[in-house]
């Protein structure tokens, strides 16, 4: 069974003590999508609090091969 594990604010502020703020933050997210997917990484690009922009709030560019439900 998989195991959930939530970054909370501590873990945040260790990430941003190594290494430059967004530098490591951009890896965890490069990383994430790779191993987890693109929902996890955007997901993690949120909690990470890095920037957003209009498009983002829009829903997923591209559509997921299996999700039969969207247009």
């Amino acid at each position: 069974m998989s195991k959930v594990v939530s970054v909370g604010s501590s873990e945040l502020s260790r990430i941003e003590d190594h290494g430059g703020p967004e530098s490591i933050r951009l890896r965890l997210v490069t990383e994430a999508r790779r191993t987890f997917g693109e929902r996890a990484a955007a997901q993690l690009w949120v909690k990470l609090d890095l920037p957003i922009v209009p498009a983002m709030l829009e829903g997923y560019g591209q559509r997921d091969l299996f999700d039969l439900r969207r247009p």
